[in-house]
């Protein structure tokens, strides 16, 4: 319990020297739920405590001039779908789709390196 309210009391004086503004409400015993502004953005979700540790969980979404323009899915603080709206146009990518970008990702940069060893 001494390392949540630590953390809260960290995360909320972090958020307003950046003037973001935090609600956070205790659901239960282990399920916190979560607003943040910042201007015309605003960041919703829930947060589970697990060991002492608070991690995503459940549905997140992310909106800005009230539009929507990401919902995610978390379980347990792993990110298992996440939908994103950019110009009208939505695309939803899965677990597995986003372990393959997160996989790519560390491809081009092991690529990097490799490039810049040799040269």
């Amino acid at each position: 319990m001494k390392n949540i309210l630590t953390t809260l009391i960290i995360l909320l004086f972090t958020v307003t020297c950046f003037s973001q503004t935090y609600d956070v409400s205790k659901i239960d015993n282990n399920m916190y739920d979560v607003t943040i502004k910042d201007g015309n953005t605003t960041q919703y979700g829930y947060y589970i405590n697990i060991d002492g540790k608070l991690l995503n969980h459940g549905k997140w979404v992310l909106k800005s001039d009230n539009k929507v323009l990401t919902k995610g899915i978390y379980e347990k603080g792993e990110l298992i779908k996440i939908t994103v709206f950019i110009d009208g146009i939505k695309k939803t990518y899965e677990k597995r789709d986003l372990e393959i970008i997160r996989l790519n990702g560390r491809v081009r940069q092991l690529e990097n390196r490799i490039a810049n060893v040799t040269e």
